[in-house]
Order: structure tokens, then sequence, then C-alpha cells
């Protein structure tokens, strides 16, 4: 190109740019002023308008030009479009048009771009499921939904269409769904759809969608601020193929029926629709809900079904309920929103089918789930007021037809699971739920878990309520539908139990059990089965371990016992009734507890209490006798009313002392003895008598034997004494606590044998020649007389006086619970002849010092335990009259303590 040329066109390029600004400033400059009305063009827009969409023609009322969005603008207003008989179409207050350049050249008038602002506009989806625009719903523009129609036809036409983009601006769409009762709102959307050079179309979206009434697709809440990239493809006025991307924030989302809804914090989303297929694909759904993580893909194929398949991570207990739909699996999700209240699902595998087929007026088809998934940390109440499971962790698995779930560990209360399971079969009206349970820990625990209700188990044995020790593990199994206010008869328990190293104090009064080792059975009807090896506790005569078998077969309200005990020195058969978990009445067919052998029979009286008898060969109190002797027997007490009769061809008492066809009557109030009758037969001749009858304020106790010594020796008494009378007889006052009783032991003809006090005392008093008849024949007594006062705490001696071949006299006191002895008194050997100058008168009582008192004698104190007592004698007095004595004995003080010489 020559250089004069060039030049000429760059100077007319300038003046043409200068031109043009010089025209932009004044027409900027102008259209601030107001709008410049274009009258010439309402015909050729109205046309343009009208070849948007075949068969259609415009009408405008006024054209202008304004300044809009920081540019000239063409405004058309009114338009109004109408098919070709003149029926209306619609109609608009205003649109906003951009001229293609590229028709203007070649001298054609057309729209390259269309703006549209404040479109509100409503749609119904009727019953039959047909898709209509509404009015009053959104306050729509009058035939807005027709002409988005017709420009997004236009804008799919083929590539060497004019119209190439729209944009909408603050727009607004209401949808009414009379199939779901739902309304859902789009609001605040801007658009901007615009054609591409090889022929597709893209968009851009931002809104706000939500539920705004009602619920939709068992959606309870719902809305999310959204942003939309999409690229269409097609021709001709159809879509063939779809792509888009999806972002959003800020929303919220609840599934169910309860409870406030979770965050959405983020969500992003791609996918695309092919119409070929007919298929709308969901790839990469990543979502932040409620602190949960969801990844997931969903397939759509529109009036057929919709599939999601995902997992979601970190989903709290709360916001399972809130994201889990309500028709889906509703037995299921009923339980655990009521029965599981803490944790996390760790991670959760799903995939829902929707139906989406619809009859006409039909209801919308509960969603099926394939749903797996892991907890941990949760807080199972699964039959309450069974203690919940706590710290569970597990998986479950979840169907329309089955919810289940496996716990790996778990606690409850302080026992510890090792392994659960938890089955609910959703098909059943209602659903039935199974749960089989391992437990283990200690026995204390475990009891506390079976009496608890509905087990009750313990109960149903007549056992009341104790702290059993050693460890235990045992196996439930629990079936109950799935209703409000469950009973007890809507529940089946079944199951088993472990206890090792079993102790119990007092399971049956003073009867317990040590170191048991006992297999427990619990059928669904009731029943329970006992089998194993414990020693038996409280029981004389009871030393060895027992082999068990123990049934209890429930009947009516109550049930029976059958019970087996076999050992060594221990045997036992026999069955019990009950009822309403109290003892009716009880039968022992064979009863061997060491040298016992008895049978025994329980009936439960009408009135209160019990009616007993006992009878048999033998029965061996010997045992029981040394508890009373060491005194941890001797308060026990039957807490309830009872008469008892009993019968013994022979009654082992001690060694040497039996008794033949023993037999008597005793009666209880629950709070003691209130009276007793009870005769025997000594060998080899003689009698034995006992009676406690009631007197005013307290009851009076008599007893009578022939044989006083061996009497008092099985007695616990006194072991040192040998034949003889005795009577006992005492009056115990129950008028007010604690019990005390007062009255004397008299004892006639006997002999005293070991007595190693009264040795000892006799050797330090010199007196060898008496003190070692106690080693041969022993010492003779013709009489001896112990007043006494019993109470808990000791028992008190006054004025004992003893006759025969020396003399003796005795006051102080016995400390029961520490066995500490404080003893006091005279030693008056030859009594007969020495006794005799106390009984001189008027002299004699100064003399001899008083009754019972003698010339000669010595005065002893015994002080310490009971088994190794400190003697002391006061040799002072043995040459002195009874009056001196009593002087000498200041020098026995107690704050005294004697020397090796004094001794």
């Amino acid at each position: 190109m020559p250089r004069a040329m060039a030049k000429v066109l760059a100077r007319s390029a300038l003046a043409l740019v200068a031109v043009a600004s010089i025209v932009s400033a004044a027409l900027a400059w102008r259209l601030g002023q107001g709008p410049i009305p274009l009258a010439l063009l309402d015909r050729r827009v109205a046309q343009a308008l009208g070849d948007l969409s075949p068969g259609i023609r415009a009408r405008v009322a006024r054209t202008e030009l304004a300044w809009a969005d920081r540019r000239p603008t063409v405004r058309v207003l009114d338009v109004s479009l109408e098919r070709e008989d003149g029926s209306p179409v619609a109609s608009l207050p205003m649109l906003s048009l951009r001229l293609s350049l590229r028709a203007l050249l070649s001298g054609r008038f057309a729209v390259a771009r269309i703006g549209l602002s404040g479109v509100r506009l409503a749609l119904v989806r009727g019953a039959e499921g047909s898709l209509a625009l509404g009015g009053a719903a959104g306050g729509d523009a009058p035939g807005a939904g027709r002409l988005l129609a017709m420009l997004a036809a236009a804008v799919l036409q083929d590539g060497n269409a004019v119209l190439h983009g729209v944009r909408i601006r603050d727009a607004a769409l209401t949808l009414e769904d009379r199939i779901s009762g739902s309304t859902w709102e789009v609001s605040g959307a801007d658009l901007d759809v615009r054609r591409r050079a090889g022929g597709s179309v893209a968009g851009d979206l931002r809104a706000t969608v939500a539920l705004r009434a009602g619920s939709a697709a068992h959606l309870r809440d719902f809305a999310l601020g959204v942003s939309a990239h999409a690229e269409a493809f097609g021709g001709g006025g159809r879509l063939d193929r779809l792509s888009f991307a999806i972002a959003g924030s800020g929303g919220r989302l609840a599934f169910g029926g309860g409870g406030t809804a979770a965050t959405i914090d983020s969500l992003r989303a791609e996918g695309s629709f092919s119409a070929a297929s007919a298929k709308l694909e969901l790839r990469g759904i990543d979502a932040r809900v409620g602190g949960a993580r969801l990844a997931a893909e969903a397939d759509v194929i529109p009036g057929r079904s919709a599939e999601l398949r995902g997992e979601a991570h970190a989903l709290g207990i709360g916001d399972l309920d809130r994201l889990w739909p309500a028709g889906l699996a509703g037995g299921a999700r009923e339980w655990i929103r009521r029965s599981i209240r803490a944790g996390v699902l760790s991670r959760a595998r799903f995939t829902l089918r929707w139906p989406l087929a619809l009859d006409p007026g039909a209801a919308p088809a509960a969603p099926a789930a394939d749903v797996a998934f892991e907890f941990d940390g949760v807080e199972i109440h699964y039959l309450e007021p069974l203690p919940p499971v706590r710290s569970a962790r597990g998986s479950a698995t979840l169907t329309a037809e089955r919810f289940a779930a496996r716990v790996e560990r778990a606690e409850v209360g302080d026992l510890r699971v090792p392994g659960a399971h938890v089955s609910i079969a959703l098909r059943g009206r209602p659903p039935q739920t199974a749960i089989e349970v391992d437990v283990e820990g200690a026995s204390a625990d475990l009891l506390d878990f079976l009496e608890r209700p509905p087990l009750a188990a313990v109960s149903r044995l007549g056992i009341p309520s104790t702290r059993l020790g050693g460890q235990s593990r045992a196996h439930a199994a629990i079936r109950f539908p799935l209703v409000r206010g469950l009973t007890r008869a809507d529940v089946r328990v079944a199951g088993s139990a472990e206890l090792r190293d079993a102790t119990a104090a007092a399971l049956l009064g003073r009867v317990g059990i040590d170191g048991g080792r006992l297999d427990v059975r619990l059928a669904e009807d009731g029943g329970i089965e006992v089998r194993g090896a414990t020693v038996l506790t409280g029981v004389p005569g009871a030393q060895g371990p027992l082999d068990v078998r123990l049934s209890f077969t429930p009947e009516g309200g109550g049930g029976r016992l059958q019970a087996a005990l076999r050992g060594a020195d221990a045997e036992a058969e026999g069955s019990a009734s009950f009822e309403s978990g109290q003892l009716q009445s009880l039968s022992l067919k064979r009863l061997k507890l060491g040298r016992s052998e008895l049978g025994a029979s329980v009936v439960r009286r009408e009135r209160d209490g019990f009616r007993a008898s006992l009878a048999g060969e033998r029965l061996d109190l010997e045992p029981w006798l040394e508890r009373l002797r060491s005194g941890s027997g001797a308060a026990t007490r039957i807490g309830f009313a009872y008469d008892l009769d009993f019968r013994f061809a022979r009654v082992l008492a001690a060694a040497g002392f039996e008794l033949a066809d023993a037999s008597g009557t005793v009666q209880g109030d629950g709070g003691g003895i209130r009276r007793a009758a009870a005769a025997g037969r000594l060998a080899p001749d003689g009698e034995i008598k006992l009676e406690l009858a009631p007197v005013e304020g307290g009851r009076r106790l008599g007893l009578s034997s022939d044989r006083g010594g061996e009497t008092l020796k099985a007695l616990g008494l006194y072991d040192g004494a040998v034949g003889g009378r005795l009577i006992l007889r005492a009056t115990i006052d129950d008028a007010q606590p604690p019990t005390r009783a007062h009255g004397e032991i008299e004892l006639g003809d006997f002999r005293v044998l070991r007595a190693p006090v009264l040795a000892q005392i006799l050797s330090l008093g010199s007196f060898e020649g008496i003190a070692g008849m106690l080693d041969r024949d022993g010492i003779p007594f013709t009489r001896v007389r112990v007043p006494f006062l019993w109470s808990e705490r000791t028992v008190q001696i006054h004025d004992a006086r003893a006759a025969g071949a020396i003399g003796l006299t005795a006051d102080g006191e016995i400390e029961r619970a520490s066995r500490r002895v404080e003893l006091h008194g005279d030693i008056i050997p030859a009594d007969t002849l020495n006794s005799a100058l106390g009984n001189v008168p008027l002299v004699g009582s100064w003399i001899a010092g008083g009754e019972g008192a003698g010339l000669f004698g010595i005065e002893y104190r015994v002080s310490g335990l009971v088994e190794r007592p400190e003697v002391r004698v006061n040799p002072l007095t043995a040459l002195a009259p009874g009056a001196l004595r009593k002087m000498f004995g200041a020098l026995f003080a107690p704050a005294a303590e004697p020397t090796p010489e004094r001794r």
C-alpha cells in the first residue's frame, strides 16, 4: 500500500474516533437529562420481537433510548405479544434491548440481547402432574412465563439466529406443588444466558432457593444460596444435552419430624442431562452439613426414579434426626430417635432410591434404603428403665426390611459390654425388636442389672436384693415390639450368666455363699436354672463345697423352685412355691447337715408369718451352740412371725451330752422368741426342760437339767463342772431397748474338774493339796448360787456363793465383746468347819465377815482376758478374820501393779 494512502486512512480513522467521542459525550449528556424517544423504531422493534418465535406478533407502546448499566440502552415499554388470531400471549411493562450490529450493517433490524428486571413468576404443579402458570401465589407479571419460554426457545435456535443472550435481574419464582403439598421459592435470582460460537448456550445463575411451606420428598426445611454455571447443547428450539456446576453456602436442611434444621456450610456438585437417555446425573457432590462431610452422586430419571449414593463422615446423632427422611424405615428411625441420644457416626455409606412415577392423587412413595454406618461414643436407651448402653462403638446396616447394629464394645453402668446386637424387623406391624447383649463385670452390678424391671429375675426366686461379690459374665436376649407404654408382659427375656468367685454374706437370713462357680439360665417364660458349686456360709456343719442344682418354673403370678444340693457333709433336696415374689411354702424331703438328718415343712399362715415343722432322726446342735458361745450368732433374729414344732429322736449338744426324744414348740413375733417349751431325756437317766413364757413387761425363762455341769458346758457358760442338778431362772426385760435379763443359776451336788484359774488361786494361797484335787476326782460342792444381770455389753455377777470342800464368793463383770473379766472374792478352805464360826451369835458376823464367809480364807482378784486372766491373792488375809480381810483388801486396788514377790 502506498505511503500516501496509509496516511489518508490513518487520518480518517482518527477523525472518526474524534467524531465518535464527541457524539458519545453529547449522547451521554443528553441521556443524563432523560430518555430519548425513538418513535421511528417502534414498528421495527415490534417486528424484531415477533421474529423471535413463529406465529407471534408483538406490539409496543413506546421505544426510547436511556442510560442504564453505565451504557446507552434501548428500552421498550408496554410490550404485548399475541398470536396471529389476536389472542393474547404475554404482556410486559418493560424490556431492555441490545440491537444486533451485524444485522444493522446488513440493513436489517434485529434484537441481539434482551434484559428483564423484577420478573415475578408463579407455577402450579397440579394433582395429575401437569405444570401450569399460576397467578396469585407469586404476583407474576401477566404472561411472564410464556415470554420466558419463548425467549428460551429463541436462544436455543440454530447457530445463525440473531438473539445471542438474555439477562434477568432480581427475578422471583414460586412453585406450588399440589402433589406434595409444598411450596418452593426462588428469590433474588440473577440469570445470564448467552449463545456461544460453537452453537451451545451458556448460563450463569445466582439465587436463593427455599422450601417456603409444607414438605417435599420428605424434606421438612430447606434453604440455600446457590450459584450455578450451565452449558446447553441443542438446536431448533430443543435441548439435547446439558452440563452444569453448582455451588452453595449459608443454607439449612432438615428431614424428619422435629428439632432445628442442620446448617449447610458448603455445597458443590457437577452434573449433566441427556435428552437421549432422559437421565440427569449428579457427580462430585461435596457438602458440609451440620459439622458432617457428605460426598455423593445421584441419578435422576424424570417421571421414573431417583437414586442417591455416597458417604457421610463425622455425622452427629443430633443431626441424624434432622437428616433422616421421615418416610425412610420409619420404625427404625423412631426407635433410634428415642433411644440413641449421643455419639457420632464416624462413617456412613448409603444408597437411597425414590420412585418418581406418580398416579394421579397418589401420595409420594417411601424411599428404599441400603445404609451401612460405623458409630462411636453412642448412648443407647434400649429398654427403659434398664440402664443405658454408654460409649458404644460398632457398626450398623439399614434396609427397607431390617435395621441391624453390632456393638463391639460399650458400658452398662459399671458393667462392660464386649459385644451386643440390635435387630429391628421393619415389615411387621408393629416392628419387632431383638437385642442380644453380653455383659461382664462385678457380680453385684450384674445382680442389680438383672433385678431391674422388666427383667426382675432375682426377685422371682424370692431372694432379697443383696451385695454379691465376685465377677460375672452374662448374655441376655431381649425381644419386644416397638410400641409406646411397654408392659412386662410385652417383653420377652432369656439369657445366661456365669458367676465366678461368687460371695454373698446373706442370701437367706444369715445364710450366704463363698467361692461359688455358678451358671444361671433364664428362659423367655421366666424359668430359671442354676448349676454349679459353692460353699454355704452361716450354716454350721456345712464346710465343704456343694454341688448346686436349682430350677424355677413360673406359675401364674409366682412359681415353684426345685432345689438339690450335694456335698461331703451336707445334702438337701426340696421345693418351694412363691407368689408375687413371696415364699408361700417350703418342703425339704431330706436335709443332711454334718451329723444332722431331718426333714422340714414351712407354710405361710393366712394372716401373717409362717408355720413350720422340723423332724428327724438326729439334730446336731453343737455347731450352733459353738456360735452362741462365741457370740457370733447370739443376736440373730428371724424377721417374721412364726410357729414352730419339732421332734427328734436324738439331739447332740456337746461331747458326752446327748438328748433322746426331744420335742417342743417355739413361737416368734419377728422381734424375737416370745414363747417356747421343750423337753428331752438325758442319758443314762434324767431329763432337761426349757420354758419361755411372756409376762408383763417381758418374758420369763426357766431351765432345769439333771446333768447340770454338762448343760452349763453345752451352753458355753462353764466347762469345769460335772453332774449336779441345774436350775436357771431369769426374767427378760423387753419394756425398752436394749434388752436386759436378770436372774440366778443354782447347781447342787456337783464336782469341779480342770479349773485352771481356781487352781492358780489355790496355789498362790498355799493350798496345793486342795488344788491337786482338781486333777484327780475334782473338788465337790453341795450348792452354788450365782445371781447375774445380763445386758448386750456385759454380764454382771453379784453375791455369788458356792459351798462344799471349799467355800467361794465372787463379784464382778465380764465384757462380752472384748471378753475381759473383772472378778474378786474369797476362797475359804474347810468350808463347813470354817464357816461354822461365822454363825456364832453376836460376834460371828464380825469375826467371819458375814454369812458365807469364814474365819480363815484368802481374798483373790481375777482380771484381763477370759482366756488368759491375771490372778492375784492377798496372803495377809489367810489367818485374818473376815472383817479384817476386807481392810487388807485395799491392797488390791487395780491401779497397783503387783510385783513378783507379792505374787
